[in-house]
């Protein structure tokens, strides 16, 4: 992979889980915990299962694993699973936040914020998970604003949230680029227009794997 010229783009788009943080481990354990405490027998903290639903809403996940509950059980063990991992977010060591945080990214975002660049991050997780996991990894200061699902009608894989975050900042998709590492998050992103990189710093996926590369 050839690297990107940062100088040609103003605004600087990155999806969060798996993107910036490996929370996705830790949206399994909280929604297993949440199955299992209901007791729906499935479990979705394996690497198997975790690749299989990468990117995916908890109401997709939700629909696949138990076609059988109603739109009403899903939004209520969705907000189950928010409180549980809200909690687990609140109980990360240092340590472990380090070692969740990809690699090289620290120094990616502090660079791009001195060449008085925009950024933001653009999430299929609810507003208030976003916001909880930016400030459990102490991100937060680095963006200019966060969209999580909900912020537009529809949610990846639709353009839709990229282009609305486009829209905000002001800048075209000639002058933004976005980081995505999982297939939903890569069609939001392709079909949106703007430039992209594909990333993977968590996954068995061949994409970038170290922000470094691109400094």
């Amino acid at each position: 992979m050839k690297k990107t010229n940062l100088s040609n783009f103003n605004l600087f788009l990155f999806d969060m889980d798996g993107t910036l943080v490996n929370t996705e481990p830790l949206h399994a354990r909280a929604m297993d915990k949440v199955l299992q405490k209901n007791h729906l027998n499935h479990q979705i903290g394996d690497d198997e299962s975790m690749e299989h639903f990468m990117g995916m809403t908890d109401t997709s996940v939700l629909k696949e694993l138990c076609p059988e509950l109603t739109d009403h059980e899903i939004d209520r063990l969705i907000q189950e699973k928010n409180i549980v991992l809200r909690e687990i977010l609140n109980e990360l060591d240092q340590h472990t936040k380090d070692q969740l945080t990809a690699p090289g990214l620290l120094n990616l975002l502090a660079y791009i914020k001195e060449q008085n660049k925009n950024l933001a991050v653009v999430s299929a997780s609810e507003n208030a998970i976003v916001e909880a996991t930016l400030k459990a990894f102490d991100l937060i200061h680095h963006f200019d604003f966060w969209f999580g699902r909900g912020s537009t009608t529809r949610t990846k894989p639709h353009p839709d949230p990229y282009i609305e975050a486009m829209k905000k900042a002001g800048f075209p998709q000639a002058e933004t680029v976005i980081f995505e590492d999982s297939p939903t998050g890569l069609k939001a992103a392709k079909d949106s227009g703007a430039q992209i990189i594909e990333v993977a710093p968590f996954s068995s996926m061949h994409y970038l794997k170290d922000y470094r590369f691109i400094l």
